[in-house]
Protein backbone atom coordinates (compact mmCIF):
# COMPACT_ATOMS: atom_id res chain seq x y z
CA UNK A 1 0.00 0.00 0.00
CA UNK A 2 1.21 3.63 -1.21
CA UNK A 3 -0.27 6.54 1.48
CA UNK A 4 0.17 9.87 1.01
CA UNK A 5 -1.27 12.51 3.64
CA UNK A 6 -4.55 12.66 1.67
CA UNK A 7 -4.75 9.22 -0.32
CA UNK A 8 -4.38 5.97 0.05
CA UNK A 9 -3.59 3.44 -3.60
CA UNK A 10 -3.83 -0.33 -3.29
CA UNK A 11 -2.89 -2.75 -5.20
CA UNK A 12 -6.18 -3.98 -7.26
CA UNK A 13 -7.92 -1.00 -7.04
CA UNK A 14 -9.09 -1.07 -10.28
CA UNK A 15 -12.52 1.18 -9.67
CA UNK A 16 -11.62 2.93 -13.08
CA UNK A 17 -13.35 -0.18 -15.20
CA UNK A 18 -16.92 1.17 -13.54
CA UNK A 19 -16.15 4.71 -13.90
CA UNK A 20 -16.56 5.51 -10.51
CA UNK A 21 -14.58 8.78 -9.16
CA UNK A 22 -11.27 7.61 -10.76
CA UNK A 23 -11.08 10.37 -13.45
CA UNK A 24 -7.29 11.16 -12.30
CA UNK A 25 -6.64 8.21 -9.90
CA UNK A 26 -3.10 6.46 -9.10
CA UNK A 27 -2.76 2.99 -9.26
CA UNK A 28 -0.44 0.94 -7.85
CA UNK A 29 1.74 -1.86 -9.80
CA UNK A 30 3.88 -4.11 -7.14
CA UNK A 31 5.92 -6.95 -8.42
CA UNK A 32 8.26 -8.89 -6.00
CA UNK A 33 10.83 -11.66 -7.44
CA UNK A 34 9.17 -14.44 -6.37
CA UNK A 35 5.55 -15.19 -4.98
CA UNK A 36 5.78 -16.76 -1.52
CA UNK A 37 8.54 -15.76 1.29
CA UNK A 38 9.13 -17.34 4.89
CA UNK A 39 10.02 -15.13 7.90
CA UNK A 40 14.03 -13.83 7.94
CA UNK A 41 13.63 -13.75 4.01
CA UNK A 42 14.82 -10.61 2.03
CA UNK A 43 11.93 -9.16 0.24
CA UNK A 44 13.43 -7.41 -3.59
CA UNK A 45 10.50 -5.26 -4.93
CA UNK A 46 10.12 -3.01 -8.25
CA UNK A 47 6.66 -0.66 -7.91
CA UNK A 48 5.27 1.20 -10.98
CA UNK A 49 2.92 4.23 -9.85
CA UNK A 50 0.64 5.21 -12.81
CA UNK A 51 -1.82 8.49 -12.72
CA UNK A 52 -5.47 7.05 -14.74
CA UNK A 53 -7.50 9.36 -16.38
CA UNK A 54 -9.27 8.87 -19.51
CA UNK A 55 -6.93 9.44 -22.07
CA UNK A 56 -4.97 6.37 -20.29
CA UNK A 57 -2.33 5.51 -18.18
CA UNK A 58 0.44 8.50 -17.44
CA UNK A 59 3.41 8.58 -15.04
CA UNK A 60 2.57 9.97 -11.75
CA UNK A 61 3.24 13.62 -10.85
CA UNK A 62 3.97 12.32 -6.99
CA UNK A 63 7.60 12.11 -5.81
CA UNK A 64 7.44 10.38 -2.47
CA UNK A 65 5.53 7.61 -0.65
CA UNK A 66 5.27 5.13 1.97
CA UNK A 67 5.08 1.53 2.26
CA UNK A 68 2.94 -0.20 4.67
CA UNK A 69 3.77 -3.86 5.70
CA UNK A 70 0.83 -6.03 7.08
CA UNK A 71 0.98 -9.44 8.84
CA UNK A 72 -1.82 -11.70 8.17
CA UNK A 73 -3.81 -10.02 10.73
CA UNK A 74 -3.88 -7.07 9.09
CA UNK A 75 -1.59 -5.53 11.33
CA UNK A 76 1.42 -2.89 10.56
CA UNK A 77 4.16 -4.58 11.09
CA UNK A 78 6.81 -2.03 9.41
CA UNK A 79 6.64 1.01 7.23
CA UNK A 80 8.81 3.04 5.48
CA UNK A 81 9.28 5.45 2.72
CA UNK A 82 10.29 5.41 -0.83
CA UNK A 83 10.99 7.76 -3.58
CA UNK A 84 9.53 7.37 -6.83
CA UNK A 85 11.94 8.47 -10.14
CA UNK A 86 11.51 10.79 -12.93
CA UNK A 87 9.10 7.72 -14.53
CA UNK A 88 7.05 7.02 -11.34
CA UNK A 89 8.96 4.13 -10.82
CA UNK A 90 10.67 2.70 -7.70
CA UNK A 91 12.20 -0.31 -6.50
CA UNK A 92 13.91 -1.83 -2.92
CA UNK A 93 13.74 -4.30 -0.36
CA UNK A 94 13.39 -5.32 3.08
CA UNK A 95 13.49 -8.27 5.29
CA UNK A 96 10.70 -10.02 6.71
CA UNK A 97 10.67 -10.03 10.49
CA UNK A 98 11.84 -13.23 11.69
CA UNK A 99 8.94 -13.97 14.64
CA UNK A 100 6.14 -13.52 11.86
CA UNK A 101 3.78 -16.20 11.37
CA UNK A 102 3.51 -18.29 8.31
CA UNK A 103 0.88 -18.11 6.30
Amino acid sequence: MIESETDITQNYDFGYIAGQGSATKDFLYLYTERPIYKPGDTVYYKGILRTFNFDGFKASKRTAGTIIVSNELGEEVMKFGIKLDKNSNFTGSFSIPKDMFLG
